[in-house]
């Protein structure tokens, strides 16, 4: 299955931003296990994209799949860090 590109052409997975009763911004991904956090929402969307990254790299390592992005509509997405994103795209190819 073909991944699901942004504006840019990148890769992009859905992602869901919430405060915490402290006032962190938390980020939870909808098709990939995972949170970050940030004090601030640049940052927790920064902080989000090095997650990703390596929640990406660990499953592909362990030859585990990697799931498309799905066409949920969230108001953030986060793009795949460039590094990562050909070895995505080549397992979601094969």
């Amino acid at each position: 299955m073909a991944a699901k590109t942004g504006k840019r052409g990148k890769i992009e997975y859905p992602a869901n931003l919430r405060r915490d009763h402290k006032g962190t911004w938390l980020v939870t991904f909808c098709d990939i296990e995972g949170v970050t956090h940030g004090d601030t929402i640049d940052e927790a969307l920064a902080r989000a994209a090095d997650a990703l990254g390596t929640i990406l790299e660990a499953s592909i390592k362990d030859g585990r799949p990697i799931p498309p992005p799905s066409s949920t509509r969230t108001k953030y997405a986060v793009c795949v860090p460039a590094a990562v994103e050909a070895n995505v795209r080549r397992n979601h190819a094969g």
